[in-house]
Order: C-alpha cells, then structure tokens, then sequence
C-alpha cells in the first residue's frame, strides 16, 4: 500500500509540473510550453503615403518630354526651370511656356522602427478613364521644402516629398477621370502604396 501512495504521489507531482521543451537556439536550455510570447516587430514595415496634391503636367510645346516619347531617361530637360523646379547648376534653361512637368506632392510617414532614407519610385502607374493603364517614368523625389534629395526620415516622422514623373502625350483640353497608382520605397525594405484622387493635365496657355 506505502509503494502505491507513492507512486500516485509522483504521478499527480509530474501532471502538476508544467511540462519543458528544448530551445534549439541555445543547446538545450528550456523553455515553458505554451508560456505564449509575441513576435518581435518588423524592421522596415511601412510607409504611410497621403496625397496632398498634384497634376498630369503640360507637354504641348514639348511634346518629347512626355512619357513613351523617347527621351532619355535623365536627359536634360526642356521645360522652363527644369519644368519641376530649379534649373540645374551652370546649366541654362530653355523657357517654354506650356511645358511643365506631371508631379504629385505626398505626405510621407516613417511607421518603421528606424531612420530611412534612399527614397525611390518603385512604380507609378496612371490608370484612364476607360480601364486602361500605362506606366509612367519616374523622374526623382525631393523635399518638397528644400527642393532637394531628401534627408533621412527619423522613425515616427513624416514629411511633404515632391514625386515628379513623366506625365502622358495627351491633349490637356481632353481629360477624363485619370488618377494615379503608385508605390515609394526606402531603406531595405519599407514601402507604400497610394491610389491618387482624379488629376489633370494643365491647361495651355495662349502665347
């Protein structure tokens, strides 16, 4: 009787005891089943995109500025002020009045646990009014305040960044409800997508 109370003694001791398993990270140390935990966070999860404004650009004295017309990409630009912003340095500007080129202004957040920077355009996509779509060239990013490369972007905090993009050879007097997808990336791995509202080109001025 004595060796069966201890054998039941044992028995409800070990199914009282939570049971261990091994962790093959550190050679056998143990660790509670079902102790539950959470996952550590994401390096580089997200950016958070929000349109501020924008428009399809005017190509109408610069027709070889559109996108799919053949220009190099990076090649010197015809419109006045580099049809974005400022004109390159030592270089001279051409002024042409109705070219200007497509750009949207977007609040971007930093929802990462890190600074980013090597801001990019990973597509830009313009979708007519009929369903079809055509890619678009992206041009660059700058800030939209110092109108220059952007600066690296501290976890948490968000800036306005000018996207500039080869907008399409079309009539400006001939739009339709044409918006924009498009995706950012930085860092390694942080990216944001955005659906634009409806943008238009510019009107032509009379010269």
């Amino acid at each position: 009787m004595k060796r069966l109370m201890t054998t039941l003694s044992l028995a409800l001791l070990s199914a009282l005891t939570p049971a261990c398993i091994a962790d093959p990270d550190d050679g056998g140390a143990t660790a509670d089943a079902g102790s539950g935990g959470t996952e550590a966070p994401v390096n580089g999860a997200a950016l958070t995109l929000t349109f501020v404004s924008g428009h399809l650009g005017n190509y109408w004295d610069c027709p070889g500025e559109a996108n799919g017309a053949g220009a190099a990409a990076g090649a010197p630009r015809e419109a006045a002020g580099d049809a974005a912003g400022a004109c390159p340095p030592g270089e001279e500007c051409v002024s042409i009045i109705n070219c200007e080129a497509a750009m949207v202004m977007l609040e971007v957040e930093n929802e990462t646990d890190g600074a980013l920077s090597d801001f990019r355009i990973e597509r830009i996509v313009l979708v007519n009014d009929d369903g079809t779509t055509e890619d678009l060239e992206g041009l660059g990013i700058v800030d939209a305040e110092t109108q220059a490369p952007p600066a690296a972007l501290p976890a948490g905090a968000s800036r306005t960044l000018r996207v500039d993009f080869r907008g399409p050879a079309r009539d400006p007097n001939d739009d339709g409800n044409r918006f924009l997808r498009l995706e950012l990336r930085a860092g390694e791995s942080a990216a944001g997508t955005l659906e634009t509202p409806p943008l238009f080109s510019l009107p032509a001025v009379a010269t």
